[in-house]
């Protein structure tokens, strides 16, 4: 029952259907004239109170906004000096990749938050000392009939203003030693080649953009991707002597880009290399052969001749052992890291190298080895190897798409590596048990070992894409050559203390979980070492938690774990017009 504040006949009826007589209507609006008149009153009162309210909430917020504005003067940032608030800055630089040219991030960020702060940014040489460049891509036609022609002055116009942008970037850096990436997003082949007149004269545009700074570079990542006279043209005016400081190259040439055939096609790609001090060099893939390069060679710390994982490529791209061979005698005083996609054709000669390489500085070989043939096999190039007393950690890839490969040039280069490799990666679902216990033996103190699956990737050679090769039950003989499971006496590679496992989708939580375990109950069983860490990243939902059935070891710190199912991931086309993060390559 409603309560009413004011006597009336009509209590019991309210609520109801209740149709009221003429007469009753009347006795209403009669009752009704004192309590509407009381009502006004209230909301008269009300809107007097809120202007009172409505006064006191302003002179509040001007009041808290003052103290708000005196108490930012003493916040600590404020007596900052403006040197400790330029390594705060430098700070905030990304460290895998070159800086973008994106207001989200720094150093351009920075300057949005205070005249302070842009003041302090744009005078830290440091800060612009970095610069990732989105090379563009040539117009295409558009795929929608109702996306309207992309205006070509207007186009023009943006990437001109793009290119003063660069220019402005780079003169911020003073005299600071330049990182610059040039790399574009799309590496099309057909892309390039339909119009290549209209993309070599933009990509000139920005390569004449840069080439004023080129006696600072001291890391240079550029990409390729039209026909070689294109980059001939831009860096004509580029010698040796003016990449004075030119420690790091990477140079990465699209699939359209088949190999130079004579040393005219690609002279301006030989000056960078022969910069003098450069000492750390990257090629993706070989578009040129390196015999053709004028350089001492022994000036090289690390070297990587590697073929992109993520786009086709013609195979006369590929390094020949001939031409590893070539390179590794003249590169000598290798001491960081040396990389190597090696391909062996069927149209290629049978080639024995002769003559011994000497890698004494060398710590870490990188070997993948591609090749059509059933019977390939290095050997005869790790047969050369005379001195790698330096040598701790090995990869070796073989990429061929058979049940299993032989072991013969894994066997061999260990064989030559000694004792002393304490790092190993290999694909050992590959090998037969036979081998994989001559493997295990040659390394003796290995220490971490990772088993690194390949296929599991979308390779593709030529135009087949590779198969799955892997029976269910290969993956057994590599743990039970580690175990004890198969009535061994003793357990190879006692030390061993970390794993991991990569792109993996073969092997089930199930059999992980079994050779944790029976490695684990060998420590006390037959002395090893205990793993430490364990890692393995698998392209598949979780079938056993792992970690629950390990919680002893992981809870008392005595295994670290770490075991992540990556769902498969799509492309999607970027939608931008000049992305600042296009074709960037994060180390």
């Amino acid at each position: 029952m409603t309560q009413v504040p004011f006597a009336t006949p009509f209590t019991d009826v309210l609520c109801t259907n209740y149709t009221p007589s003429s007469e009753d209507k009347e006795t209403i609006k009669t009752l009704l004239v004192a309590p509407l008149a009381q009502l006004t009153q209230f909301n008269d009162k009300i809107s007097q109170l809120q202007h009172v309210l409505d006064s006191l909430k302003q002179e509040r917020d001007v009041l808290d906004t003052a103290i708000k504005e005196h108490t930012r003067l003493l916040s600590p940032i404020h007596s900052v000096p403006d040197d400790v608030l330029r390594d705060i800055f430098c700070a905030c630089l990304p460290d895998t990749h070159n800086a973008v040219m994106s207001c989200d991030e720094a150093p351009l960020i920075l300057g949005l938050v205070c005249s302070r702060w842009r003041s302090v940014a744009y005078s830290t040489p440091l800060l612009w000392a970095t610069l990732h460049i989105p090379l563009p891509s040539p117009i295409s036609l558009p795929t929608d009939l109702n996306q309207p022609l992309i205006d070509h002055n207007l186009y023009d116009s943006r990437l001109e203003k793009h290119c003063t942008a660069i220019h402005n970037w780079l003169t911020r850096s003073g005299t600071c030693p330049l990182s610059i990436s040039c790399i574009p997003a799309n590496h099309s082949t057909a892309y390039d080649e339909a119009r290549a007149d209209q993309a070599r004269c933009r990509r000139e545009r920005y390569m004449k953009t840069i080439l004023p700074f080129s006696h600072r570079r001291y890391r240079f990542e550029l990409s390729i991707s039209i026909r070689f006279e294109a980059i001939n043209n831009a860096l004509t005016l580029l010698s040796p002597a003016s990449l004075p400081i030119l420690t790091h190259l990477r140079l990465i040439f699209s699939p359209a880009i088949t190999r130079a055939v004579d040393d005219g096609e690609g002279r301006a790609v030989h000056t960078l290399i022969q910069a003098p001090q450069l000492r750390i060099l990257e090629i993706i893939p070989m578009a040129f052969s390196l015999r053709n390069v004028q350089r001492d060679w022994s000036r090289l710390s690390s070297i990587a001749l590697v073929q992109s994982l993520h786009l086709p490529s013609p195979i006369g791209n590929f390094s020949t052992t001939e031409e590893v061979h070539y390179i590794l005698t003249k590169c000598s005083n290798l001491s960081n890291r040396c990389t190597l996609y090696i391909c062996n054709t069927s149209s290629e000669p049978a080639i024995q190298p002769t003559g011994s390489i000497n890698l004494p500085y060398l710590r870490h070989l990188n070997i993948v080895e591609f090749s059509p043939l059933m019977n390939s096999s290095l050997r005869p190039l790790f047969e050369c190897f005379s001195d790698i007393s330096s040598l701790r950690s090995i990869s070796y890839q073989n990429r061929q798409y058979v049940p299993h490969i032989k072991g013969e040039s894994l066997i061999s280069l260990l064989s030559h590596a000694g004792d002393q490799i304490t790092h190993l990666c290999t694909t050992f679902n590959k090998y037969t048990t036979a081998d994989l216990k001559t493997i295990f033996s040659l390394v003796p103190n290995l220490i971490n070992l990772t088993e690194n699956n390949p296929f599991n990737n979308a390779l593709v050679y030529g135009t087949n894409v590779y198969p799955q090769v892997f029976s269910e039950d290969e993956d057994l003989i590599f743990f039970d050559v580690l175990t004890s499971s198969s009535g061994n006496t003793t357990i190879l590679c006692p030390h061993l203390q970390s794993m991991e496992v990569i792109n993996t989708a073969e092997l089930d939580d199930a059999r992980i979980l079994s050779f944790i375990q029976r490695r684990m109950a060998a420590v006390h069983s037959h002395g090893i070492d205990p793993l430490r860490k364990f890692r393995a990243t698998f392209k598949r939902p979780m079938e056993v938690d792992i970690r629950a059935a390990l919680r002893e070891y992981v809870d008392s710190g005595q295994l670290e774990l770490n075991i992540s199912y990556i769902p498969e991931q799509r492309y999607t086309e970027p939608q931008t017009f000049l992305d600042p993060r296009d074709g960037l390559m994060e180390s």
